[in-house]
């Protein structure tokens, strides 16, 4: 998540933001084998909150979302993309086999578009899959939208909203942060981003009769958190 924490964000919309990112983030799986996320947040220049495996369950994540500082400043998006680029992907904390995908939110024009496009379209050919969210009113975030569009991986990747309609945009959000996950599913989108399960995302959208066959033999090197895991299952 690349965050626009800029002086036009103002505190109160911080807040706000903060508290769409911590939804989003309930919407997947967090844990070692699952969904993980990395923050940014940039005004002049960007500054890592935490790494893509800083926090790998959810409880934490989200506290830490929480606890994130509004500094406000400038807009400099093709710096936080680059910094995003060079510090956040392709790491030692990155997964090579599992697909990258970028949100950035912001409500203004950058300083540096032309940077940040640039930045986006090295990300894009490594496939890096963009998604962006506008915020604001008017002809002001029409034009950031058109902006924006030229960032996002394709233009229907583009959310506009206010600050107080964050949460109409989570659903079609999170689809399409989900779709290059759940390519890699036996049944796409139906695939749940647990522990002993393939990467995904998507729960399944209605009750399922199923039959959970389980072998706990000596010979078998279960991994820690196998209880848990089939609670989970069954709960859900």
């Amino acid at each position: 998540m690349v965050l626009d924490e800029s002086g036009s964000i103002g505190r109160k919309n911080w807040r706000k933001v903060k508290k769409f990112v911590r939804h989003v983030i309930s919407r997947f799986s967090v844990a070692p084998f699952g969904a993980h996320f990395a923050a940014v947040k940039y005004n002049n220049r960007p500054r890592k909150v935490f790494s893509l495996t800083k926090y790998t369950n959810a409880k934490k994540l989200r506290k830490a979302v929480r606890r994130m500082r509004y500094r406000g400043g400038g807009t400099r998006t093709g710096k936080a993309m680059r910094f995003t680029n060079r510090k956040i992907l392709w790491g030692k904390d990155d997964r090579k086999d599992v697909p990258n995908v970028v949100v950035l939110v912001s409500d203004g024009k950058s300083h540096d578009h032309s940077k940040a496009v640039r930045e986006a379209r090295k990300m894009k050919q490594k496939g890096v899959k963009i998604l962006c969210v506008g915020i604001g009113r008017g002809r002001k975030v029409d034009r950031l939208i058109k902006k924006l569009q030229e960032i996002s991986s394709k233009p229907e990747y583009t959310f506009k909203t206010t600050m107080n309609a964050l949460d109409t945009i989570e659903n079609s959000l999170v689809k399409d942060m989900c779709e290059p996950i759940s390519k890699n599913c036996e049944v796409p989108k139906l695939c749940p981003v647990e522990p002993f399960a393939k990467k995904g995302c998507y729960r399944t959208p209605k009750p399922h009769t199923a039959t959970l066959l389980f072998n706990r033999r000596n010979q078998i090197d279960w991994e820690d958190g196998w209880d848990n895991f089939i609670e989970k299952i069954v709960h859900e």
